[in-house]
């Protein structure tokens, strides 16, 4: 499952700062909070549009970015 997959790639090094959206059929509270305490970077409940993936995906990949750089600009 995605949830699994995320968590086991967060233990990586390299891939510690991996942006990751869960995406799910699940709007269930108790799956988004479970999702973002184990790291997901955002979550999106289907069915959306595309609108609504592409801010997720900008939003999630500008986080990443400055976890990247430790918050410093530049």
């Amino acid at each position: 499952d995605g949830l699994t997959l995320m968590k086991e790639t967060r233990k990586l090094p390299k891939a510690a700062n991996t942006a990751f959206i869960m995406v799910t059929g699940t709007a269930s509270k108790e799956k988004v909070v479970e999702a973002i305490k184990a790291g997901a970077s955002d979550y999106v409940v289907k069915p959306f549009g595309s609108q609504l993936l592409a801010e997720k995906v900008v939003g999630a990949l500008e986080r990443a970015a400055k976890n990247d750089s430790g918050g410093r600009k530049g």
